[in-house]
């Protein structure tokens, strides 16, 4: 029924914990799919041997060191359940969570959606009925934060039929492209099904994603740039257009772009921004 897929790097101190939490769901009607990027410590052996326990059903695959985004095309191309959902290395599910996926998805009228979103939450985090806006049953994912106020971070339930349909794009020289780069071109094919339910237990380390933002744009400006174009493009919200536009001129400055306003989705809005992405540069980007 479910694809849990899990892309890996060099996390073998922590991935037990998110197993743990798989073996001991309520509903075991999933697969479990590691997708390794290169990991230079344990992990290998230690999937491996989870295998050999045939507790559940785990396919690993390792390949070169190439980022989470080549990993995850890799997770959505060999998956077979119904639905596909992405669980980190360093996160865990709550035991009901598969359980609560399923029969939610069975009672809800799932052919006007593409899928389900509900809240990550960390482990000591209780409450979290105020976190989905009341009175909404279906949205897109950028209306969810756009226009409905929603702030923090997502588990995400995709119909694998519909996320088959996209890849990130390989990006020589880089490893890494914001992960609504996919998420807008998913919007394009329906809503999601709003699950206010504490299923997802997320936490945040040194070398996650959240603390090294800046870097990974530094270090992969044309990633960036991609996705700033795509979402000047798709999106409604004129501050989500002005922040796309900010990240479009700062990803093109560390590329050392030229001809980049001619090029931009809207030339006299990056014009009018040149100003503030200086500042913000200045700020963010010269020391690193």
């Amino acid at each position: 029924m479910i694809t849990i897929f899990t892309p890996t790097y060099n996390r073998a101190y922590i991935i037990q914990r998110l197993y743990e939490s798989l073996l001991e769901q309520t509903n075991k009607d999933f697969e479990w799919i590691v997708v390794d990027d290169g990991s230079i410590d344990a992990t290998e052996e230690i999937i491996k041997q989870w295998k050999l326990e045939n507790r559940i059903g785990i396919r690993y695959y390792r390949q070169e060191n190439q980022g989470k985004m080549i990993a995850h095309n890799k997770g959505v191309k060999e998956a077979n359940g119904e639905l596909f959902v992405c669980v980190d290395s360093d996160d865990y599910l709550e035991k009901d969570a598969i359980e609560t996926i399923i029969e939610t998805w069975k009672q809800i009228e799932n052919n006007k959606c593409i899928g389900m979103v509900c809240p990550k939450v960390t482990e000591n985090q209780k409450e979290i009925e105020t976190l989905m806006p009341k009175g909404i049953e279906y949205s897109t994912l950028m209306d969810l934060y756009e226009n409905y106020g929603f702030s923090g971070d997502t588990m995400l339930i995709y119909k694998t039929g519909v996320i088959k349909k996209y890849e990130f794009p390989k990006i020589e020289g880089e490893k890494f492209i914001p992960e609504t780069y996919l998420y807008d071109k998913l919007d394009l094919e329906g809503k999601m099904y709003l699950l206010n339910k504490k299923l997802y237990i997320c936490e945040y380390l040194p070398d996650g994603y959240t603390a090294n933002v800046r870097k990974l744009m530094k270090d992969n400006p044309k990633g960036y740039i991609l996705y700033a174009r795509q979402r000047m493009q798709v999106a409604k919200n004129f501050k989500t257009k002005l922040r796309a536009n900010m990240q479009y001129i700062l990803g093109n400055w560390l590329a050392h772009n030229k001809g980049y306003i001619k090029k931009s989705v809207n030339p006299i809005l990056t014009s009018i921004l040149i100003p503030f992405a200086s500042i913000v540069y200045r700020k963010r980007y010269r020391k690193i």
